[in-house]
């Protein structure tokens, strides 16, 4: 995973000297990244460490050659910040897909087939069905664009409760503003089409924008 795919910056591309050898900044990280990231399967684990290695590397041949790697390092610095910050919030690929599915189709078998014992998902799961529930008893057409906004805002919904340490009572809060959130875009959605209300990005936005803050969602 070459580190200028993550920045997309001419800027740090270059080369610098390690233990005496002229070699390419990519280089280094790609040798590194391959050493530590064999052992990791998780997408988001997996770019959070690499931008550590980038990090390490900049740093190192900043060290050696100041003026050429300043830029660099500081790219290094926002985009560790970023995934730290962002680390936890954005739900794993097959959770996601499986999310997106039960949301368009209101079939939720398959999200429920993910065996994970983590609370987070557990509630992600669960506010997952009540959603794709609701939207299905209304007869919404949930486009995949709008389902993935809600599948992430579900899923931050998740972090936030369980890093808050929110006492267990609170989920049927929680699940109650859940339900505010889809009703209001279904109410939206009955604007345009009565009998089958369009669940688009336009009634994602609108009712977040009408209804938020809403705990622990927005």
């Amino acid at each position: 995973m070459e580190c200028r795919r993550l920045y997309t910056l001419d800027m740090i591309r270059g080369g610098g000297r390690i233990h005496g050898a002229s070699v390419s900044r990519d280089v280094v990280v790609n040798a590194v990244s391959k050493l530590i990231l064999s052992g990791l399967t998780n997408k988001r684990e997996q770019v959070c460490l690499t931008g550590l290695i980038c990090l390490f590397v900049d740093l190192s041949l900043l060290l050696q050659n100041p003026k050429r790697w300043i830029p660099a390092a500081i790219v290094a610095a926002l985009f560790l910040t970023h995934a730290l910050c962002s680390y936890g919030q954005e739900p794993p690929n097959d959770l996601m897909r499986r999310q997106i599915e039960a949301l368009t189709t209101g079939d939720t078998a398959e999200i429920f087939r993910i065996r994970e014992y983590s609370l987070q998902v557990q509630l992600t799961q669960r506010w997952t069905s009540i959603a794709a529930g609701m939207f299905k008893e209304a007869s919404a057409n949930v486009d995949r664009d709008s389902a993935l906004l809600l599948s992430k805002l579900i899923y931050r919904g998740a972090f936030q409760f369980v890093r808050r340490g929110a006492p267990v009572q609170s989920v049927y809060l929680a699940e109650g503003n859940l339900r505010k959130f889809i009703e209001t875009e279904i109410e939206i959605g009955k604007k345009e089409n009565t009998s089958r209300p369009p669940i688009g990005e336009k009634a994602f936005d609108q009712a977040k924008h009408s209804i938020c803050p809403l705990w622990p969602f927005c």
